[in-house]
C-alpha cells in the first residue's frame, strides 16, 4: 500500500468514525465546485448524501468578507483561494480544519489556525 492509499484508508475511515459519532461535517459550496472540477463529483456526493440524510452535514456560505479575507491570504501566502477560503470558513463556524493539504497547514500555523490530519483525528476519536 502507497501512502496515498494510506491517506484515502485514513479519510475512509475518519468518515466512517464521524458517522458514527453523529458529528456534523462542514462543507462548502467552492468545495462542491472544487470536487466537480476534479471528477471526485459523484463520490463526494454519495458520501455527502448521506451525512445529510442524517442530518451530519452542514453546507456552509462565504461571505463577501471571507472571500476577499481569502484572497488576501492566497496573495500573501502564494497557496491556492480555496484552501484560505476553507481555513477562514473552518475557524469562522469554529470546526476543525482537517487535511493532508500541506498549504493548509503551513498557512494555518501562520493564522494560528490549527490544522489536523485525519489520522490525528482518528487517535483522537479512540
Amino acid at each position: 500500500m502507497d501512502e496515498t492509499d494510506a491517506r484515502h484508508d485514513d479519510v475512509v475511515a475518519l468518515f466512517s468514525m464521524l458517522m458514527r459519532e453523529k458529528s456534523i461535517v462542514l462543507t462548502s459550496e467552492r468545495h462542491v465546485k472544487e470536487m466537480k472540477s476534479t471528477g471526485n463529483l459523484e463520490e463526494f456526493e454519495r458520501v455527502q448524501s448521506n451525512l445529510w440524510k442524517n442530518r451530519w452535514c452542514l453546507q456552509v456560505q462565504s461571505t463577501e468578507f471571507d472571500r476577499q479575507l481569502a484572497l488576501r491570504h492566497n496573495e500573501k501566502f502564494k497557496v491556492g483561494f480555496g484552501d484560505c477560503l476553507h481555513l477562514i470558513l473552518a475557524d469562522t463556524h469554529k470546526a476543525i480544519a482537517c487535511s493532508y493539504d500541506r498549504h493548509w497547514h503551513t498557512v494555518g500555523k501562520e493564522l494560528g489556525i490549527k490544522v489536523y490530519y485525519p489520522r490525528d483525528l482518528l487517535y483522537l476519536g479512540n
